[in-house]
């Protein structure tokens, strides 16, 4: 039977991980008493004595847990950002590929790249349209309820309103934020027919949600995103693509709209560094350089902005 413990076991996420495992019999939970919680050698204890080890903690506390692991059996699973890009660890999103999942069954550090992370990586590396329309179908076979996170990858993004309608499927949830409010602070949460009763006047309440400016400003990006602009995102990133790919120095290219990773043979960081002398801003994301142009970037902005991307990677 396996031991499994929860460092970090009484912050939201520990507790959110405890409901759901906590009543399983087919695996042991080790559990610290109140007083021996943040005892630095009952923590090392439970650590070394575990099969598979969650850290819910934030992330200083969660490099010192790792450092008092001596077990080289244990698994550990992290949910926030220390370990994210940290060599050895592997991405917790089996749903990409098959090498992917593979790696995460051998490996024994694994992090779990969180919500904003998962939209991210999903667009700049898609998910398989099968997979998508089977993990649908297994929804509503099992009465579950369907929940797309639009919240980097919505609001046009991806070259639709929404990333999901790529798939040909319908969400009972949609959540989005972002790019919705233009730069202000909004977030917002359809619900389709299956939960559109869940909420009723007076249940939900926000001290700055809904604020009369930042949604007149989503009213406006809403009536912006018309078929002539997610068009004109559409084109501009069959470009970005027919331009680097197979470009000198790129591995290659991945992405959804205009949310794209560009694997180079030069470090990410590098590129994305050379790139600002240009007058370039790229990020990084992991190992590839993350473009995020405006919807509304001109044309001839763009080109100059990817040409100078071409020759920083080949030179």
């Amino acid at each position: 039977m396996k031991k499994v413990f929860i460092d970090g076991s009484s912050g939201t996420t520990g507790l959110r991980i405890w409901e759901r495992i906590g009543e399983r019999t087919d695996i042991e939970l080790l559990r610290l008493p109140e007083a021996e919680r943040k005892d630095p050698a009952c923590r090392r204890a439970a650590l070394n004595a575990a099969d598979i080890v969650f850290l819910g903690l934030p992330d200083v506390a969660a490099i010192e847990a790792v450092g008092m692991i001596e077990n080289a059996d244990t698994v550990v699973i992290y949910t926030s950002t220390a370990h994210r890009t940290a060599p050895g660890w592997v991405y917790g999103f089996p749903e990409l590929s098959e090498e992917i999942r593979a790696g995460i069954a051998a490996s024994r550090r694994i992090a779990v790249p969180g919500c904003h992370a998962s939209g991210f990586i999903a667009l700049v590396k898609p998910l398989d349209e099968a997979f998508v329309r089977a993990m649908a179908k297994l929804a509503r076979e099992r009465d579950i309820l369907l929940i797309a996170d639009e919240v980097q990858c919505g609001n046009g993004r991806s070259g639709k309103l929404y990333a999901y309608m790529h798939y040909g499927i319908t969400p009972d949830i949609v959540t989005t934020a972002k790019g919705l409010g233009g730069g202000l602070p909004l977030g917002a949460t359809l619900l389709g027919e299956r939960v559109e009763d869940v909420f009723s006047p007076g249940l939900h309440g926000s001290t700055f949600g809904g604020n009369p400016v930042a949604c007149a400003g989503a009213l406006y990006v809403l009536s912006q995103l018309d078929g002539r602009l997610l068009g004109e995102v559409t084109e501009n990133a069959a470009y970005i693509f027919r331009t680097l790919e197979g470009a000198p120095g790129v591995e290659s290219v991945t992405g959804l709209g205009l949310m794209i990773g560009i694997k180079t043979q030069k470090p990410a960081r590098e590129v994305a560094d050379r790139c600002m002398e240009q007058g370039v801003l790229v990020l990084t994301a992991k190992d590839k350089v993350r473009l995020l142009p405006a919807l509304n970037i001109p044309a001839e902005l763009l080109q100059k902005a990817v040409e100078t991307i071409k020759k920083i990677c080949a030179a």
